[in-house]
């Protein structure tokens, strides 16, 4: 479904970003040119090292990479992604992301949700700061703060699927992202409302009813276990 300016509202939201180093503002920041992208991250993670105690890079080194959402508008279940906005921008991509990203979480009319926002938060909020573009909208709200222990650390969501034995490994062959986000955003976020959905009403019927014929989406539909 395309990603369309359109001022009817929403419902609830749930909202899969990914993030990635920016090569680029390394590159800038750290006075790094010429290096590939893999030896600007190993020159990062030893500057980091030096920096905080810890290879862990900042928010202030990440870029928005991919999003999706997925959610009820006008009365229809649907899925928006990145790759709309990505195919139409005409310079920088990003940019036009966070555009998008803007119109729905200032379009949703209750709440968007989210999965380990600690980390994609302060990022998204950054990025969205560089091109200008403060997100307002309703606060999110974390899925992982509402079902893990705190002082336990955040479980990976495909972890805590596993635990509430619900589907948690990539639909298809080829399509892991990155050991720490193992789905493309657009499966997080189907994922993501249909376990927002399974705890404040126990049956997303809606969301089978629209993805049914949805190749890309089939077999997490069908995974999915059906109420009892």
């Amino acid at each position: 479904m395309p990603l369309a300016d359109s001022a009817a509202s929403v419902n609830t939201l749930a909202v899969a970003i990914s993030i990635g180093i920016d090569h680029a503002g390394v590159r800038r920041l750290h006075g790094l040119e010429g290096l590939a992208d893999d030896d600007v991250e190993r020159a990062l993670r030893q500057l980091q090292v030096r920096r905080t105690g810890a290879p862990i890079p900042g928010p202030q080194h990440y870029a928005i990479t991919d999003f999706a959402v997925a959610g009820v508008m006008g009365g229809v279940f649907g899925v928006w992604t990145a790759a709309a906005v990505d195919a139409a921008a005409e310079a920088d991509a990003e940019a036009e992301r966070i555009t998008a990203l803007r119109r729905w979480l200032g379009r949703s009319a209750t709440q968007w949700v989210g999965y380990d926002l600690g980390h994609v938060t302060p990022v998204l909020r950054l990025r969205a700061l560089r091109y200008q573009q403060p997100i307002d909208g309703p606060a999110p709200r974390d899925l992982a703060a509402s079902l893990a222990f705190e002082a336990g650390g955040v479980a990976p969501l495909d972890e805590l699927l596993a635990t509430l034995g619900l589907p948690h490994a990539p639909m298809t062959a080829g399509d892991a992202d990155t050991d720490t986000q193992p789905w493309p955003a657009r499966y997080r976020a189907v994922q993501l409302y249909l376990l927002w959905q399974r705890m404040v009403a126990g049956d997303p019927c809606e969301v089978r009813a629209a993805l049914a014929d949805r190749p890309e989406y089939r077999a997490l539909v069908d995974a999915w276990p059906t109420p009892a």
